[in-house]
């Protein structure tokens, strides 16, 4: 199984051809995004809680898990 990249369709993803995920075998690595909270304009207090948010979710949306 190879590597493929995770796009989320953003302006910026397609200016700079950033991919914030990538599938690598069983494993997707989640780089350059933040646990944003779209419905409240905030960020979760602590940093587990960000891992939570979308970009986790959409990487494993978007990887099949």
């Amino acid at each position: 199984m190879g590597r493929r990249a995770i796009y989320t369709g953003s302006e910026f993803g397609k200016l700079a051809g950033h991919a914030p995920a990538l599938v690598d075998g069983d494993r997707i690595l989640v780089s350059g995004t933040a646990g944003h909270d779209p419905a409240y304009g905030v960020f979760p207090p602590s940093g587990d809680d960000q891992r939570r948010r979308e970009p986790g979710a959409i990487a494993s949306k978007e990887a099949g898990r």
